[in-house]
């Protein structure tokens, strides 16, 4: 529950971050490339679950000191952003704004759907391959390394090279994660679950 409280918080706070260090032009592309950064952790993560070899408790261990380590770095390193100062102060924006409703409503959903799929995922793997614990941790957080690379190429190389807007971003997303979904319900081998 405190993992979820804190972590809730964390790409909103770095989004912010780079909306008041970027300009209009270049915030999707500012936006993608603290999305690549989160999935450079992503890639890693998974990556930590092969400790798992040794105990299931050894990659928990190990992501509450890069934790641990990631929070003294922000406080010592990171500087603060530029303070905007204006003479009117703007309207408070709510949740119903229709300017950002779309975009609350497909968020919402999109990060549902992924929390839904990387919370059960692992058991998918391990009883459509009949895994044990320590089988089914290496396995997924192979596939889940995977994943989180291709996210990272998604964001560090088309998002930065194409420029497209957001909302043709979303039409382009949507179709790939039915389809990944789909697959993820149907499979039964190691590849066709990894592929999704």
């Amino acid at each position: 529950m405190m993992h979820a409280a804190v972590m809730s918080a964390t790409m909103p706070a770095a989004n912010a971050y780079m909306a008041d260090i970027t300009d209009p032009a270049n915030r999707t592309k500012g936006m993608g490339a603290a999305g690549a950064a989160n999935n450079v952790g992503s890639i890693l993560g998974p990556g930590v679950a092969a400790l798992a070899v040794f105990s299931l408790l050894t990659p928990l261990w190990v992501m509450a000191a890069v934790a641990l380590l990631n929070g003294l770095f922000v406080l010592r390193f990171l500087p603060e952003p530029p303070r905007h100062r204006t003479a009117v102060r703007p309207k408070r924006l709510k949740y119903g704004d229709p300017r950002i409703r779309p975009f609350i409503m497909v968020g919402v959903l999109m990060f549902t759907g992924t929390a839904l799929v990387q919370q059960t995922m692992g058991f998918r793997f391990q009883d459509a391959l009949g895994l044990t614990a320590a089988e089914t941790a290496q396995h997924f957080g192979f596939a889940m390394m995977l994943s989180a690379v291709c996210s990272l190429v998604s964001q560090a190389v088309i998002v930065q090279r194409l420029s497209l807007p957001p909302f043709t971003l979303l039409r382009l997303a949507m179709p790939l994660l039915i389809a990944a979904f789909t697959l993820m319900a149907m499979s039964e081998t190691q590849l066709a679950l990894t592929l999704a």
